[in-house]
């Protein structure tokens, strides 16, 4: 009897669903560089909604004073941890929201 060939194969056999087990369930996930805030703002001029879902961030905006609407979809993220600005692009037009960690509540269109 080969007690080599038994043992390889005995350690190779226990070792080999630990490692498969371990790379199934310790899944490395990047943490995001940006917050993207969500929710509804308003002032007595905008109602702003702002969604992040599908990997896409967007823009719904009520004028109130003309009750016109717009939606743009798919903004650009800069600036850094503590500022973050979100951009569209419609028609040549920029739009931007500015958002600060340390002010959640509140966001600069």
């Amino acid at each position: 009897m080969n007690y080599r060939a038994i043992a390889f194969a005995a350690i190779l056999g226990f070792s080999t669903p630990i490692i498969i087990t371990t790379a199934i369930n310790s899944p490395v996930i990047a943490a995001p560089k940006y917050s993207y805030p969500t929710g509804s703002f308003s002032n007595d001029t905008w109602n702003i909604s702002l969604t992040y879902n599908n990997n896409t961030y967007r823009y719904k905006g009520l004028y109130i004073p003309k009750q016109t609407h717009i939606e743009l979809v798919g903004a650009k993220a800069s600036g850094n941890h503590e500022r973050q600005v979100y951009t569209w692009v419609n028609n040549g037009l920029k739009y931007q929201v500015a958002w600060r960690l340390s002010d959640p509540d509140t966001i600069r269109v």
